[in-house]
């Protein structure tokens, strides 16, 4: 999860993907906590990285590669490093989707109306959302464990019935 930033990066369309206010009484108000699974699949690829340098290093199946495979070896423990440090100091956002729109805030901070933009992915195990704030944007990796179980499946059914139909 990440922060409003500035500015939304002009790659992204900033017009909003539909009406996004929510019919009937479907609605959500729900904290979104860091994500233990995506913190273990982002140690997964970090690990198959690091044995890929070992086994190059190590059968010296390419001498001649030995500098570079130390750099990107280096490279890797010290992203690694730093992903694992900042997993503690990610943020713990409040979303709420209602009639009246979506609102997101930091915990314990003010909510701020927003907007879907870009593209919104769908998928069992992870939804992947930009979200519009006056001229700032974030953007949300939420897996099932990120959320009750009920409001991620009730986001994950408006999304793919109201956003992807």
């Amino acid at each position: 999860m990440s922060e409003i930033i500035q500015e939304c990066p002009e790659s992204l369309d900033s017009t909003p993907l539909v009406d996004t206010q929510v019919s009937g009484d479907a609605s959500i108000d729900t904290l979104i906590q860091p994500s233990s699974q995506v913190m273990r699949w982002h140690l997964i690829v970090h690990v198959c990285a690091l044995m890929t340098c070992f086994s190059i290093v190590y059968f010296k199946l390419a001498e001649s590669w030995w500098w570079g495979c130390m750099g990107a070896l280096a490279i890797l423990v010290i992203g690694g490093f730093w992903r694992w440090s900042m997993q503690g100091l990610q943020r713990v956002w409040h979303l709420r989707v209602d009639r009246t729109g979506w609102y997101l805030a930091p915990e314990g901070g003010e909510f701020q109306p927003v907007r879907l933009i870009g593209k919104v992915t769908v998928w069992r195990l992870f939804v992947s959302l930009s979200l519009s704030a006056g001229k700032g944007c974030t953007h949300l990796l939420l897996a099932a464990d990120s959320m009750p179980r009920e409001d991620y499946r009730r986001l994950r059914v408006w999304l793919v019935t109201q956003i992807l139909h």
